[in-house]
C-alpha cells in the first residue's frame, strides 16, 4: 500500500516537473499552445543587395496579392531574422515576398521569375525561407573600394602581430596585452570586409560582434597603459569586463528570440533599432571613462619619465579618444540621413582606426625597446636618462649638497640607485664621487670669473660648490684640470693679460 502511494506521488511530481519545463520553454521562446495552429514565415537569408532602409512584405492568396499590405509587413526579430504570422484560418495559401512593389518582387539567383511559394496544412507551422534575389536590383551590388583598404590593413595587422612575437627580450606581459589590443582592431577590419559581402540578417549578427568589440576596447586599452607603467596586472582587473559579459549574454539571448527582449529590437530609424542605439551610447560612455582613466594614470605616474614612451602611450590614448569622437559623428550623420559613401557602414571610423595599425607598426619597428624588458643597456632608455641627469645637474645643481648620496640623486631622477651607478660607470666612466666632484669643479671655475665672488677665498668657494674639506677639493681639482687651483688661476690671469695687450 505504501509502495503504491509512493509511486503515485512520484508520478505526480514527475508530471509537475514536465509541466514546469514546458511552461518555461513556452516563456523563453515566446511559444504558446495557440501558436501551433498558426503559420510563421521566417526569412533566414536575404540578398546582399537588399537596401537597409527597405521594408519587406509578404503577399498571397490570403490578402488578394496586395504587395504593400501593412498587415503583412515582416518584422525584424530580436535575433535579426524577419518573420510574419499568417492567421490560422488560412490552411492552404500561395505567397511571395517583395519590398512593397511588383517591380521589387523576389526572383531566383539568375534574376528570373519564380513560381508562387505554396503552404498547406500538413506542412510545418514554422517555415524558414531564403530570398535569393530582387527583380529591380538584378543581383548587382556597387562595389565598395574601401573593402580593399580594410583587407590590406588587416593583412598588415597580421604581419604586425607576427613581428611582435619576434622582438628579442620582449616584455611578455606588454606584448600579450598589445596582441589582444591589435587583434580587436584586425577583427573589426575583417568584420567590415565580411559585412560588405553579407545580407541584412548576417549584418545584424556582425552588429552584435561590433558591440562586443566596443565594450572590450576600453578595458583592454586601460590594461595596456597600466601594465606598461607598473609591469603588473591591476587588482581585480576582471571586474573591468563585467559590462562586456553582460553584452555577450544579452546578444546570446537575442539569438534565442527571448520574448521579453522584444522592446530591444524596436525600430526607431530605418538604420537603427532601440537596442543598437542604447548599446552604442553606453559603449561610447564606457570607453570614454577608461580612456580618461588611462590619461590620468599616465599623468600621475612617477614610474615612467621617458619622453618617447610617454608620447607613444599618450598618442594611443588620444588616438582612441579621437576614434570615439569620429564614431559618434559618423553615427549622428547616418541618423540624420546622410548617405555619403565615406559615412555608410561607419567607413570613416574604420579608415581612421585602420591607420592606427600602420602607426603602431612603424613605431614599434623603429623603437622595439618600447616592448622590451627595461634595461640599462638599452640605448634608448639610457640616452633619455642621461639627458635627465645633465638637465638636473645644470638646472638644480644638487652637487652643492656636500652630503649628496647615490640614493638621494636617484630619487631626484626617479630611477633606481643601481641603475644610476651603472650608467655612471658605463657611460661616464666614473664612479659617483668623481662624477659629482667633476660638476663641483666646473661650478668652482665658473664662480672664479664671477665678480660677485671676487672676495671669496678658494676654501670658501670650495664649500660653496659642495666640497666639505680642503684636501678633497685640491685632489678633485687636480684630477679634473691637471693643475692646482692657484696654478689654474695664474694661467687664467696670464691668458687674460695677453688678450688685453
Amino acid at each position: 500500500m505504501n509502495e503504491g502511494k509512493r509511486l503515485i506521488m512520484y508520478q505526480k511530481s514527475y508530471h509537475r516537473v514536465v509541466f514546469f519545463i514546458l511552461m518555461l520553454l513556452y516563456g523563453l521562446t515566446g511559444l504558446s499552445p495557440s501558436i501551433f495552429a498558426q503559420t510563421t514565415l521566417v526569412i533566414e537569408s536575404l540578398p546582399n543587395t537588399t537596401p537597409q532602409g527597405d521594408s519587406i512584405f509578404v503577399c498571397g492568396t490570403f490578402n488578394n496579392w496586395d504587395v504593400h499590405d501593412l498587415n503583412y509587413l515582416l518584422h525584424k526579430q530580436i535575433n535579426g531574422k524577419y518573420a510574419i504570422i499568417i492567421p490560422k484560418q488560412h490552411t492552404y495559401f500561395e505567397y511571395k515576398f517583395s519590398r512593397g512593389s511588383w517591380v521589387k518582387v523576389e526572383t531566383n539567383k539568375l534574376n528570373d521569375y519564380i513560381k508562387n511559394r505554396v503552404h498547406q496544412e500538413p506542412d510545418a507551422n514554422l517555415v524558414y525561407v531564403t530570398v535569393a534575389n530582387w527583380q529591380d536590383l538584378g543581383g548587382g551590388k556597387k562595389f565598395n573600394y574601401f573593402v580593399l583598404w580594410f583587407f590590406a590593413m588587416a593583412l598588415l595587422g597580421f604581419v604586425f602581430l607576427f613581428s611582435l612575437l619576434r622582438i628579442e627580450r620582449s616584455d611578455k606581459m606588454r606584448v600579450k596585452i598589445f596582441l589582444v589590443l591589435n587583434t580587436f582592431l584586425i577583427a573589426s577590419l575583417l568584420g567590415a570586409v565580411l559585412y560588405e559581402q553579407s545580407n541584412l540578417i548576417w549584418q545584424s549578427y556582425f552588429n552584435m560582434v561590433s558591440h562586443v568589440l566596443l565594450f572590450a576596447w576600453g578595458p583592454v586599452l586601460y590594461l595596456f597603459v597600466y601594465i606598461h607603467i607598473h609591469q603588473s596586472w591591476p587588482a581585480n582587473f576582471r571586474w573591468y569586463f563585467i559590462p562586456l559579459i553582460f553584452v555577450i549574454v544579452l546578444h546570446g539571448l537575442q539569438l534565442f528570440n527571448v520574448p521579453w527582449l522584444q522592446f530591444y529590437s524596436k525600430e526607431i530609424h530605418p538604420l537603427f533599432d532601440l537596442g543598437n542605439v542604447v548599446l552604442i551610447i553606453l559603449g561610447l560612455s564606457f570607453n570614454l571613462c577608461y580612456f580618461l582613466g588611462g590619461l590620468r594614470l599616465l599623468n600621475q605616474s612617477d614610474e615612467i619619465n621617458v619622453p618617447l614612451e610617454v608620447f607613444f602611450l599618450t598618442w594611443i590614448l588620444r588616438g582612441s579618444f579621437g576614434g570615439l569622437a569620429i564614431l559618434l559623428v559618423n553615427g549622428v550623420l547616418l541618423f540624420l540621413g546622410i548617405q555619403w559613401t565615406f559615412i555608410q557602414n561607419y567607413t570613416l571610423f574604420l579608415v581612421y582606426m585602420s591607420c592606427t595599425i600602420a602607426f603602431e607598426f612603424y613605431f614599434v619597428w623603429k623603437y622595439p625597446e618600447l616592448l622590451r624588458v627595461k634595461s640599462v643597456s638599452s640605448g634608448l632608455w639610457t640616452f633619455e636618462i642621461i639627458e635627465r641627469i645633465e638637465k638636473l645637474m645644470y638646472q638644480q645643481k644638487p652637487f652643492k649638497n656636500p652630503e649628496l648620496t647615490v640614493a638621494e640623486l636617484s630619487v631626484l631622477l626617479n630611477i633606481k640607485p643601481h641603475v644610476l651607478s651603472k650608467i655612471l660607470n658605463e657611460y661616464y666612466k666614473k664612479n659617483f664621487r668623481d662624477f659629482i666632484n667633476e660638476y663641483r669643479v666646473q661650478e668652482f671655475i665658473k664662480m672664479l670669473s664671477d665678480s660677485t665672488y671676487r672676495n671669496y677665498t678658494f676654501l670658501a668657494l670650495a664649500h660653496e660648490v659642495g666640497f666639505n674639506s680642503k684636501s678633497t677639493f685640491n685632489l678633485a681639482f687636480k684630477k679634473s684640470t691637471q693643475l692646482s687651483p692657484r696654478e689654474y688661476l695664474s694661467q687664467n690671469e696670464l691668458s687674460r693679460t695677453k688678450q688685453t695687450s
